[in-house]
């Protein structure tokens, strides 16, 4: 996995930057999403905020009977690898407090 935090801070803290230059970083942030279908950005969410919408969605999962009898909560295992969990279009989770960052 490539960090793309590097490009997102560069483009969005320097204001002084040309917007040619700005431009182009933000041309690299989008092709690399583009061509991973994600973008892993380290440290620019709090961690804490982080593990508690993971706790909030894993609580969900595991009432709806996504998540494996007897396995811990934390470690979050499928039941089901032929029913996976959909989180597209869930309002209920995501406008939760814990999950709304």
């Amino acid at each position: 996995m490539q960090d793309s935090s590097d490009l997102l801070r560069v483009s969005i803290s320097d204001r002084r930057r040309s917007t040619a230059k700005r431009r182009k970083q933000t041309d690299g942030l989008l092709r690399r999403l583009q061509n991973d279908g994600y973008l892993l950005l380290r440290n620019f969410l709090d961690r804490e905020e982080v593990l508690k919408a993971r706790k909030a969605i894993i609580g969900h999962l595991h009432a709806e009977g996504y998540l494996a009898t007897g396995s811990a909560l934390d470690d979050a295992e499928i039941a089901d690898e032929t029913r996976l969990p959909s989180l597209l279009n869930r309002q209920d989770i995501a406008h939760q407090e814990e999950v709304s960052i």
